[in-house]
């Protein structure tokens, strides 16, 4: 071999090198966002594992690593489930007319902690508490216009006791924590609780608090404790078929980040534009998860800047068809 057809060989290695090592990097970081997906659903899993035949179940606790907006969740944590207490308490109206959810209404249950879930034997439905001793009810996700009134109305008293339960979220995480690899992450404040084109509401959560996933005794899923982009309260939902958890597993560095209309390498935008991210998604119908591909392509087109419901929603449509699917 002479030193011409050496000299070419070794450019042609060095243009295959440049061409391929871009590849091999991507597929490198999309290997790393599927096994951190698969060990975010393992995860929940053990907790669920967990919940059978405990007490009070067990739980999931996802929170980020501090409260600003493009803090990434890099560490998970079990925490106990869902207690509850039961007894009855005396309530009074304003007036017997009194309809709305902001009039002057008091109940004297324990003193229980802001965003336990209270429900009345006989009532289909649950109440927030947002005090230590009275209840002020809010139109929260758990209520309909059909169901906000106070349940003594429905019984034509303006005062009265009332039999209820109260069902107390976890206060904290407990045993080790389970680091995520590498530079991946929960990317909290674009995963949802509810799917948007699927479910009715759903909401996009903050950095403010942890999302809490409790499941009963029987493995069920029970309760999420989260705080929406909306309000600094934590709200706590009993979860039905239609709402699902969406975590959106991205990378590190893309947390907090704007959608951009040509991401590269210097500018890759939001976790929700990248082709390589992954849903873990908890599906209440079953009380089991499934790992769903993030659309991606198309978020661009539904918005520069700022992350809007319709790039989100661009974002979940695989997830959306999986469901509609199973």
């Amino acid at each position: 071999m002479t030193l011409v057809e050496l000299m070419v060989v070794v450019a042609i290695l060095g243009l295959l090198a440049v061409a391929v090592f871009p590849l091999l990097g991507g597929s490198s970081k999309k290997n790393l966002l599927r096994e951190t997906a698969a060990t975010v659903d393992g995860h929940i899993n053990q907790a669920i594992s967990k919940a059978i035949g405990a007490r009070t179940g067990h739980g999931v606790w996802i929170q980020s690593d501090t409260t600003s907006a493009a803090s990434p969740v890099s560490a998970l944590a079990f925490c106990p489930g869902t207690t509850q207490t039961s007894g009855s308490a005396t309530f009074t109206l304003a007036a017997q007319t009194d309809t709305t959810v902001t009039a002057s209404k008091s109940l004297t249950p324990p003193p229980v902690p802001s965003g336990s879930l209270l429900s009345f034997v006989g009532f289909p439905y649950d109440y927030e508490l947002t005090g230590q001793s009275t209840v002020s009810l809010r139109s929260s996700v758990m209520q309909t216009t059909s169901n906000m009134a106070w349940p003594g109305l429905l019984v034509s008293e303006t005062s009265g006791t009332l039999s209820y339960t109260i069902s107390i979220p976890p206060t904290g995480s407990k045993g080790t924590k389970v680091p995520l690899r590498g530079n991946a992450c929960i990317d909290l404040p674009l995963s949802t609780v509810g799917v948007y084109g699927y479910s009715t509401p759903a909401a996009t959560l903050t950095n403010d608090g942890p999302l809490i996933l409790t499941f009963d005794s029987l493995g069920r899923v029970r309760t999420a404790t989260y705080t929406t982009v909306s309000s600094t309260i934590p709200i706590q939902r009993r979860l039905d078929a239609r709402t699902p958890i969406a975590l959106l597993v991205g990378m590190r560095d893309q947390v907090g980040q704007a959608i951009v209309s040509t991401p590269d390498e210097d500018n890759p935008g939001s976790n929700l534009q990248r082709a390589d991210t992954f849903w873990v998604v908890l599906d209440p119908r079953s009380s089991t998860t499934l790992i769903v591909e993030n659309a991606g392509t198309g978020v661009a087109n539904k918005g520069i800047g700022a992350v809007s419901i319709n790039s989100i929603t661009e974002a979940q449509k695989f997830i959306v068809q999986t469901l509609k699917n199973r």
